[in-house]
């Protein structure tokens, strides 16, 4: 052999060595193969996969096998046949044997190489996402490589077809980029939300959710979005006796259309129009069980009445009872050595109370429980701690947590503390103004009446615009969208609407006009508690309340018209753009009617303390 090697044309080596790479890859890969080859057998022998049955621990890694074994099939055939011509002739050159050979040198090669990096990966699952990647860029080999596409995707669509079809993940693994979280409780089917997602795993709080490292990339975030929503519909619409037998026949059509989609394509056209149909089937069905068979429209009057202070009297009454019960402790210093647990007690017992006496009905309030996560953060004001950190929990009939989501729910629970403190600061100038009525026999300009009086004008004009000019209007388009719908999704589309537009047109998106109003707000309230002050030490100790001017109420005076100023240059501001322009109009027109404050803007304002005040 060494001699006949010897013998040979040093060129001829050259093609001897890149014939023998062949055998090498070849070798290499059959023993990728081999490491597979009872799963690879097992799906070979295998036509059709049965509904339910279990995936293996690598089942993409398995597909790969299929492929290359394809692969091979095609190698052996093109040795067969060169046996033939070699026996027939004799003389054929090593440079024929290369031509022959070659276009497998490269495949095999590529084939190696990407068989290293499946390996590198710790999830079998994004061998299509690497599959992808080497077919886009050997687009001289697309057709050989279509021998491991077709079954790769064949995989991803059958983990798709179980899901979407039958709501079930035969994945032990977690292949599937839908996944099951073991923390929730069984019935707790995700919702989709309308809003935009990045490709990152969010936080668990459903019973099913998509684990974004999993998502090959070219999935769309909308497509993805909708195989989850189809597995979570045919969830509910299987455990509803009214809607149980009419999935059975849907389920046979749905799996006829997933088996039709093209394997042989990393393009996502026909299974975006599919899973479209497919949620429009499932929609109509889901919008009949929301909305006809379980009563929506209560759920969201609960909602406004609640969250969103629909019922303005349960409100001021909550904050009455709580102003009494602190005031019985006129001590803060005691109320703050109650344990806690003692203090959110009192705080759910005085909105039960408040619940009672605006007459609340008993299985209403059954279905919400008031929720207060304070913790000792070291504030003077206790009230404030806990009434900060309060929320409400509402018990979500199935099927209605499809639609309400603890995502959304935390945003109802954002505005209904938020009005809580508007509510409560228009309650406590109120106050004042009744306590000081008698002691303030005629407001001294510069003094804390018309201070005052500045503050509530503002607070009561930007209180009435959230109720009736943001809430009431947008509950009722809310309304008008559900009685149009006429799918499931239609629904999902105005809720999402709804909330995402009081949240906007409320400025708890804006974080310069959320930090400013707070900063407004945040000054009334320490206002309101020097006032009370003053008032207590008049009634308990004689001393009298300071009518006008005074270093105090200046500072507080001007610190307010400096905040009052800077809000109305922003919402000035954006006033000129047109997806603000509307609703802040809307604002303007309460707080600056016909210009007449802001006309005076570039007055000194401690000299017309009384501009705004006049207005009352």
């Amino acid at each position: 052999m060494d001699l006949e090697i010897q013998l040979l044309h040093l060129w001829e080596r050259m093609v001897q060595n890149e014939i023998l790479e062949i055998a090498t890859h070849y070798k290499q890969l059959h023993s990728f193969i081999e490491s597979k080859k009872e799963r690879a057998n097992s799906v070979l022998s295998t036509s059709t996969v049965i509904h339910g049955s279990e995936y293996s621990t690598e089942s993409y890694i398995t597909a790969i096998c299929v492929g290359i074994i394809s692969v091979f099939k095609t190698y052996f055939n093109l040795i067969d046949d060169f046996e033939w011509k070699v026996l027939n002739d004799p003389f054929i050159t090593f440079s024929h044997v290369q031509s022959v050979f070659e276009p497998y040198r490269e495949l095999f090669r590529m084939l190696h190489i990407f068989i290293d990096r499946v390996k590198s990966e710790k999830s079998s699952c994004l061998v299509v996402e690497i599959l992808k990647s080497v077919f886009d860029s050997n687009i001289h080999k697309q057709d050989q490589l279509m021998h491991l596409v077709i079954p790769a995707n064949d995989t991803l669509y059958k983990h798709i077809t179980d899901w979407v079809v039958f709501g079930c993940l035969p994945n032990p693994n977690s292949e599937f980029f839908v996944q099951l979280n073991k923390e929730q409780p069984e019935g707790l089917e995700s919702t989709i939300t309308i809003r935009s997602r990045t490709r990152n795993t969010k936080k668990k709080t459903s019973r099913y959710f998509i684990n974004y490292t999993l998502v090959p990339t070219y999935f769309s975030i909308q497509l993805v979005e909708r195989i989850l929503f189809m597995g979570n519909s045919i969830l509910v619409l299987g455990k509803s006796d009214k809607t149980r037998a009419g999935l059975a026949g849907k389920q046979q059509e749905f799996f006829s259309r997933m088996q039709r989609l093209p394997r042989n394509t990393f393009r996502t056209d026909s299974l975006s129009e599919t899973m479209e149909e497919l949620t429009c089937a499932v929609g109509k069905d889901l919008h009949h069980l929301v909305v006809s068979e379980t009563d929506l429209l209560t759920h969201l009057s609960i909602i406004k009445d609640f969250f969103l202070g629909g019922r303005g009297e349960l409100f001021h009454e909550f904050q009455s009872i709580i102003s009494q019960n602190l005031s019985k402790k006129t001590s803060m210093m005691d109320l703050k050595m109650l344990p806690t647990k003692n203090v959110r007690l009192n705080i759910k017992e005085c909105f039960r109370l408040a619940s009672s006496r605006v007459q609340v009905q008993e299985h209403i309030l059954q279905k919400i429980e008031v929720i207060v996560t304070a913790t000792d953060s070291g504030k003077a004001d206790a009230m404030e701690k806990y009434l900060s950190e309060i929320g409400l929990n509402l018990k979500q009939e199935w099927p209605l947590h499809i639609l309400f989501t603890q995502e959304s729910m935390d945003g109802y629970n954002e505005m209904f503390r938020f009005l809580l403190q508007v509510r409560g600061l228009q309650m406590q100038l109120k106050l004042i103004w009744l306590e000081t009525r008698q002691i303030f026999r005629v407001p001294i300009p510069n003094g804390p009446a018309i201070l005052r009086i500045q503050m509530t004008y503002f607070i009561d004009n930007f209180q009435y615009y959230l109720q009736a000019d943001v809430l009431e209007s947008q509950y009722g388009i809310l309304i008008e969208g559900i009685e149009k719908s006429e799918t499931f999704d239609h629904i999902r589309l105005c809720l999402s609407k709804f909330q995402s537009n009081i949240m906007v047109q409320s400025f708890r998106t804006n974080p310069s006009l959320r930090d400013g109003i707070q900063q407004l707000m945040d000054l009334c309230t320490s206002y309101c508690k020097h006032m009370n002050y003053l008032i207590q030490q008049y009634h308990e100790h004689g001393i009298p309340v300071c009518e006008g001017r005074s270093s105090t109420i200046d500072e507080f005076t001007t610190n307010f018209h400096r905040k009052v100023e800077f809000l109305y240059a922003a919402f000035r501001r954006l006033a000129g753009d047109p997806q603000f322009g509307v609703y802040l109009g809307q604002l303007l027109l309460r707080l600056d009617y016909n210009s007449y404050f802001s006309k005076y803007r570039s007055m000194s304002l401690s000299q017309h303390p009384s501009i705004i005040g006049s207005l009352t």
